[in-house]
């Protein structure tokens, strides 16, 4: 099941050939994947509205704090508090990502990225089983 919430707000750019040739490798890619996703269901809700079924649940909500404020729907805009007990309450295994400044899930340093002009960028991760329990898989 894929849950599809489209979340940014693209700006225009220019089509060069370079983008134009990778879109026809992209629609070639997809094309000959599509059986391994023809099962999916897309539910255009809310997440709160999703069923809560047993999944491996990949969760990556726009992040807290200033990270997040460039999303249509900004990380102001979001309850923190509500999606962490959302997430708690999932069966099946979950995986939760967020930046340097998620606090609502007990989260563990994942990775440093280093993007344009040198800016740091921390990823913090939450995980736990499908035995709904936590493994300590970064310490």
């Amino acid at each position: 099941m894929l849950l599809l919430k489209w979340l940014f707000h693209f700006k225009t750019i220019k089509v060069t050939s370079v983008l134009e040739r990778n879109w026809e490798i992209s629609k070639r890619v997809f094309g000959e994947n599509l059986f391994k996703i023809k099962h999916w269901e897309i539910l255009n809700k809310d997440y709160s509205e999703s069923p809560n079924i047993k999944a491996t649940w990949f969760i990556d909500p726009p992040y807290k704090g200033d990270a997040g404020l460039g999303y249509r729907h900004s990380s102001k805009l979001l309850d923190y508090g509500k999606l962490a007990e959302w997430i708690l309450d999932r069966q099946g295994e979950i995986i939760c990502c967020e930046g340097k400044e998620g606090d609502y899930l007990p989260f563990k340093p994942l990775i440093e990225l280093t993007g344009i002009a040198g800016k740091v960028s921390k990823e913090v991760i939450y995980y736990r089983t499908d035995k709904n329990l936590q493994l300590d898989l970064f310490e």
